[in-house]
């Protein structure tokens, strides 16, 4: 059994934590994380790692799992001890801000390359960054007595239903900007957004099975709306008749991946990028079909890079459509671009997304409705 999940209650706990995340008298946040302080396991005999140990995994930047010893799991038994007494405190950090390391290094299968690592960055605390933990802290405790389950499948990994604590994590450059709480803004940590879509049509909402509701190529729609444009009609990843060789099913994914390098900054040259485009497509190819397709989008390409803005746009579309689900007592489940429902309240769940974007960006975003049972 994993002891990383579960709802928390109020219990005689055991504290285990890989990371210091505490506040000065003055709310500088002094947060580490345990990329910074690699530790080996020293709550022998409680828990162990499975596979790789702690310091190994922090070296080779792979993931540790963490399990209950067979003395802990004995313990737990004998003392009427269930999964659901586990969880998370309550104190911990949700605003999260990060720069990206890139090193040079091996990686597991011994090639040496580039190789980028998230740190998170010590900030000052200011009534933008508590306006943001409080409405974190809000969202968590109303999903945290949601009626959620997801339905048992036989693969791995192991979903847990009650992991549902969610941060928000900013993105600040190499040195500091005084904009960094306007830049990405995307949450994580809730059990939805780390599982494969094929697996989401196990999830429950108060018995319900779940629709997905998310946006049609929201990246490049608020890139137009950067520029004050409106978008071409159809499939804006679609680069048909303007690329050799291309063929929207196969390809589509390459396109979408090329963009948003586009509007980060990059040149869409890397291999992982080029090798799902038609076979022999440079990047100057890519960025020439690009250009063909959207014209207006063109001095974006250009210029400073604002993906990382269009992040956070996108995130506070997200997060007040969130705001007024739960005004109706209506929980969603949050991804980057969209959200899961209960089926029974797709309709209130697309009203309040249209209305979240037209208040965030001015313009009215498509959206696609999917029952997933």
């Amino acid at each position: 059994m994993d002891i990383t999940s579960s709802r928390y209650r109020k219990m005689d706990t055991l504290d285990v934590s890989f990371c210091s995340e505490v506040r000065d008298n003055e709310g500088q946040s002094t947060s580490t994380t345990h990329t910074d302080r690699p530790k080996e396991l020293w709550f022998d005999p409680w828990l162990a790692a499975k596979g790789d140990t702690l310091r190994e995994a922090v070296q080779n930047r792979r993931t540790s799992t963490i399990a209950a010893t067979e003395w802990f799991v004995r313990l737990m038994a004998e003392k009427g001890v269930s999964e659901a007494d586990f969880g998370r405190h309550k104190g911990q950090e949700l605003i999260v801000l990060a720069k990206t390391e890139r090193d040079f290094r091996r990686d597991a299968e011994g090639n040496y390359g580039p190789h980028k690592k998230s740190i998170w960055v010590n900030y000052r605390d200011t009534e933008e960054t508590r306006a943001y933990r409080r409405e974190m802290e809000h969202l968590n405790d109303f999903l945290d007595q949601a009626d959620i389950e997801f339905i048992p499948d036989g693969l791995l990994p192991k979903v847990c239903p009650s992991e549902r604590t969610l941060r928000r994590y900013f993105s600040c450059a190499v040195r500091p900007r005084k904009d960094a709480f306007q830049r990405n803004g995307r949450i994580f940590g809730g059990f939805w957004l780390n599982l494969k879509k094929g697996r989401r049509k196990n999830i429950r909402i108060s018995g319900e099975p779940v629709a997905l509701l998310d946006f049609s190529s929201m990246f490049v729609r608020l890139a137009y709306a950067t520029v004050g444009q409106e978008p071409p009609q159809g499939d804006l990843y679609d680069l048909s008749g303007v690329l050799k060789g291309y063929d929207n099913e196969e390809h589509r994914d390459g396109v979408k991946q090329g963009f948003n390098s586009l509007l980060n900054g990059g040149r869409a040259g890397h291999k992982d990028i080029l090798k799902q485009l038609p076979p022999h497509t440079k990047a100057k190819a890519f960025r020439d079909a690009v250009s063909t397709r959207h014209p207006a989008l063109i001095p974006l390409f250009e210029g400073t890079a604002i993906g990382l803005n269009l992040m956070f746009a996108e995130s506070r579309i997200l997060l007040s459509t969130l705001d007024r689900l739960m005004q109706k007592e209506v929980v969603g489940l949050g991804l980057h671009d969209g959200l899961l429902v209960a089926s029974s309240a797709a309709v209130v769940a697309e009203q309040a997304m249209q209305a979240s974007a037209i208040e965030i960006c001015g313009t009215d975003l498509p959206l696609k409705v999917t029952h997933l049972a």
